[in-house]
């Protein structure tokens, strides 16, 4: 209706057949052409046009041939050609048309449809159970099972509530978590354990560091402090695990200096140990992952925004900071990583100017050229979201300057994607993003194409702070060029505060 064609336009949508709807009445007689006698059931039809009146209702006998007599009449003029009596004794559809059309354009609001992306399509973005925090604030997700997802974060007043969903169902009401709190939108650290439990940790509104985990039996324990350790308030808490029954937690101090402490097997946590006198903003980011063998790699944006690493453990020590390709970013910007294979890790970044840029490295100390991620862009420093799928492929999901959500896949090595709208979504500039890989409760043999994740989830707040989520409805076949047919459907799913 707004394109230039549309003052021209008729346009007649009906059936072949009565559609599959019910005809109390007995149809009439026919015009006694064609041997036919009698007419069947009517058939729904509808004539879109701004020649029509607006909800008017015809009372005149059409049949399908009304619609050869139509176009005869309309571009045929006096020389038509003999189509038959049955055409001829058709009525055609002057009789609905308007001498002059419409001026005014009825606004037809459009569904969501699913955006195809990549190798994805999207669900619309609903509701998490009415959540909110504040605006573009970070939001936790971990997978406790197959198709368990519960997610984590600090509403506007800093109190900590989680909501869950199961086999991608609804999701759960909001519960607190041990009246916990922290600054208003603060950051929720949550890792999942080999056993199953979920471990929170944040830094609360005094700036100190506590931690708490579920039970089995249901709910959490009360929340503790960690070895006295304290950061800016709401900042950020790096958490890895070390080894059976060991976690390892990392923060920036409040003059930047980067510190961890390590939890036992037996639930003690050790004293705060500098990293090899590493430096970021105070309260800065500092991204963990584990490699393996009980070593961790840490990254950071340290106060000139250069993006500098480290490998090791509290136990055994750590290497000396190194600067991954002379990678730069915001002084404290978050830094994406994600582990793609034994040694093999791929960092992101959105540089000074918002370009986001990706390297990776075949081992921590050994990194390629940091590579712009198809000309992405978002706020200088902004948050990118990094999820790994599959054959050592990696996920971007980041806001772009306007707020709008963006999705990417593909590698520093192989290359990457173009970055497509995840259904409409929006939050903040450069907004805070979580996402998570959630797996079916069972496999199928008919979804080999697929990686050994059966779906992603998505959460972000809006531009309100009114908590949002979305999921891949399915995937795209391996090679990424046809849409596959919905042979089940795909649980990816997004979070946006």
């Amino acid at each position: 209706m707004d394109g230039p064609l549309w003052p021209t336009t008729l346009l007649l949508v009906t059936y072949d057949e009565h559609g599959g709807f019910y005809d109390h009445l007995l149809p009439p007689t026919a015009a006694p052409v064609s041997g036919i006698e009698r007419l069947g059931v009517r058939v729904p039809a509808l004539v879109v046009s701004p020649w029509v009146d607006r909800g008017a209702v015809s009372t005149t006998e059409f049949d399908h041939t009304s619609i050869i007599k139509t176009i005869c009449r309309r571009f045929l003029g006096q020389n038509q050609p003999d189509l038959g009596d049955r055409v001829a004794a058709a009525a055609d559809l002057s009789t609905v048309l308007l001498d002059a059309a419409r001026s005014d354009r009825p606004a037809i609001p459009q569904p969501p449809a699913p955006a195809v992306n990549g190798r994805f399509a999207w669900a619309p973005w609903a509701s998490v159970s009415e959540g909110s925090t504040r605006p573009g604030a970070p939001i936790s997700a971990v997978v406790t099972g197959p198709g368990q997802l519960s997610i984590f974060l600090a509403d506007p007043a800093g109190g900590v509530y989680t909501a869950a969903r199961s086999g991608g169902g609804a999701w759960s009401g909001w519960s607190t978590v041990s009246e916990g709190s922290t600054e208003p939108g603060g950051s929720v650290t949550a890792l999942a354990l080999a056993d199953g439990r979920i471990v929170l940790a944040l830094a609360d509104a005094a700036g100190g560091v506590y931690v708490t985990q579920s039970i089995a039996a249901g709910g959490w324990e009360a929340w503790r402090p960690v070895s006295e350790g304290s950061t800016v308030p709401g900042a950020p808490i790096g958490a890895a695990v070390t080894g059976p029954g060991r976690l390892a937690l990392f923060v920036a101090d409040r003059a930047g200096g980067v510190y961890t402490a390590e939890r036992d097997p037996a639930g003690a946590w050790g004293p705060w140990l500098s990293v090899s006198e590493g430096a970021t903003t105070p309260g800065g980011h500092v991204t963990a992952v584990a490699t393996g063998d009980g070593r961790v790699a840490l990254f950071l944006a340290d106060p000139a925004g250069g993006v500098y690493a480290t490998t090791g453990s509290p136990k055994r020590g750590w290497a000396p900071w190194h600067s991954v390709s002379e990678g730069r970013t915001t002084p404290g910007a978050a830094i994406a990583a994600v582990v793609t294979g034994p040694g093999r890790i791929v960092l992101v970044v959105a540089d000074p100017a918002g370009g986001i840029y990706a390297a990776a490295a075949q081992s921590v100390g050994q990194w390629g050229p940091w590579v712009s991620v198809s000309q992405g862009s978002t706020t200088p420093g902004g948050r990118v979201t990094a999820l790994g799928i599959d054959r050592g492929r990696v996920a971007l999901f980041a806001a772009d300057p306007s707020g709008l959500v963006y999705t990417t896949a593909g590698s520093p090595a192989e290359g990457w994607g173009p970055w497509g709208r995840v259904s409409n979504g929006r939050t903040v500039p450069g907004g805070a993003i979580a996402a998570a890989v959630v797996p079916e409760a069972r496999q199928s043999p008919a979804q080999v194409f697929l990686s050994p994740y059966d779906g992603m989830v998505l959460a972000a707040p809006n531009a309100d702070g009114r908590l949002v989520s979305s999921h891949t409805l399915a995937t795209l076949d391996g090679d990424g060029d046809d849409f596959h047919e919905l042979l089940r459907a795909a649980r990816y799913s997004f979070f946006l505060p």
